[in-house]
């Protein structure tokens, strides 16, 4: 029998010759299959031109899917599909460590994230097509899996834009359950208990809470005594972000200002009086600095409001300038990060840069505001605090203790008691 079998024609009941054959549907499939995936890989090709030209040939995995490389992604087809989805860069790497399809085949694109500060891929087991991985990349915490019960209750708070944020680490086993880290908590998985999700606080604050005043500078010339009022400019080493210009880019914080702390110390004892109000529900990175730089000014009837306004501003632009600095050595190039984003890494050096300045930082802002004033205006004062993860906030372990701070400037001694505490 010499007639040649045509597969593009070919139906469940096919006549070659004189021969009658049934052909079963799973079989078809079967004999098919390398015309499928030629079709799903070509179709890739024409649709994802960034792709590159392919590398090699159409690789046939165990359980009968596909990989079809290219010069800068990768290419899969899930068993029994007929479309194409890519990996690529750090994502693809994540993936291939943990077992590539075994981890599950690919059923996105990379995808960008709707903050537009992260990407992902989602993937699914290689016998059903609904999503049940996912693999979330930002430039702060790199590329972390995320799957299972734990994947389930994160996408349920509303994914990366939720109150935990980004992944931050890989499912890992802790004690009888297993654990996922996020940008501001984590979801801690077990068998008896499901997933439990814990969040850390959504706010910081730093207080005063009473003050001593042992010898105040007034000579009693000048009128009314001398009253002490304090103000602070913030920062928050996760405010420095990426700008236009492809530069670090901090934003300072500002709040109320405690005018004459001594008569209302009793109340900020009873009612501490929150100085600056930090908020922790954006996007982290971790070790975290915040820096709270005291201002504090003790008033011979002249305008305070003025005197503040001045200060606020041009020590806000040495906190800035300092962080700035700190941030473009120790991040290094930031050419292709997406503005706006945080700058990664640079918690540690911030706090250092902006903690360190005092003295001469200072000494002309200070020259200048004082000029022409009977105000008495202090040298500011830089507080700091590291947290090294979101761990740290969620337990304390004595994180939010009082603390004091000795003042001796300008013939005048105080001491200041304050707290950073979590709401």
């Amino acid at each position: 029998m010499n007639d040649k079998l045509n597969l593009s024609n070919l139906t469940n009941l096919t006549k070659v010759g004189s021969l009658k054959t049934t052909v079963d549907a799973p079989v078809l499939a079967t004999i098919l299959r390398p015309e499928t995936l030629a079709r799903a890989f070509d179709q890739f090709a024409q649709t994802h031109p960034g792709a590159g030209p392919a590398v090699g040939g159409i690789v046939d995995l165990p359980d009968g899917g596909a990989r079809q490389d290219y010069q800068n992604v990768s290419a899969y087809v899930r068993p029994n599909a007929s479309h194409a989805y890519e990996v690529h860069g750090a994502i693809r790497d994540k993936f291939r460590a943990l077992g590539a399809e075994r981890f599950g085949y690919p059923v996105t694109d990379e995808t960008t994230t709707p903050d537009g500060i992260g990407r992902y891929n989602h993937f699914s087991p290689p016998d059903q097509p609904k999503a049940t991985a996912s693999i979330y990349w930002t430039p702060v915490h790199g590329a972390n899996e995320v799957y299972g019960a734990i994947r389930q209750t994160w996408s349920a708070q509303g994914w990366e834009l939720g109150p935990l944020g980004y992944p931050r680490s890989g499912e890992f086993a802790d004690g009888d359950g297993r654990v996922s880290l996020f940008e501001r908590g984590r979801i801690r998985w077990t068998a008896a208990g499901g997933p439990i999700v814990t969040t850390m606080p959504t706010r910081l604050q730093f207080r005063l809470r009473y003050m001593h005043e042992h010898q105040s500078n007034d000579s009693g010339l000048q009128g009314a005594s001398d009253e002490l009022s304090i103000a602070a400019v913030g920062l928050d080493s996760s405010a420095v972000v990426v700008g236009p210009d492809g530069k670090p880019a901090p934003s300072t914080l500002t709040g109320p200002r405690m005018d004459d702390f001594m008569a209302h110390r009793e109340q900020a004892l009873a009612n501490p009086f929150v100085l600056l109000d930090f908020d922790l529900t954006g996007p982290a990175a971790w070790p975290r600095t915040f820096t709270a730089t005291l201002l504090l000014v003790e008033v011979d009837n002249e305008d305070i409001a003025k005197v503040f306004n001045e200060l606020e501003s041009k020590v806000g632009s040495t906190v800035k300038n300092a962080a700035i600095q700190a941030a473009s050595t120790a991040a290094g190039a930031l050419a292709g990060a997406a503005i706006g984003s945080i700058v990664p890494g640079v918690g540690t050096a911030i706090g250092a840069a902006v903690g360190a300045l005092a003295g001469a930082a200072y000494d002309t802002i200070i020259a200048a505001v004082r000029s022409g004033l009977a105000n008495d205006v202090f040298t500011p004062i830089p507080l700091t605090v590291t947290v090294n993860s979101p761990d740290d906030l969620i337990t304390p372990n004595g994180f939010t203790n009082q603390r004091e701070l000795p003042v001796e400037q300008l013939g005048a001694r105080y001491v200041i008691f304050y707290d950073w505490w979590l709401a």
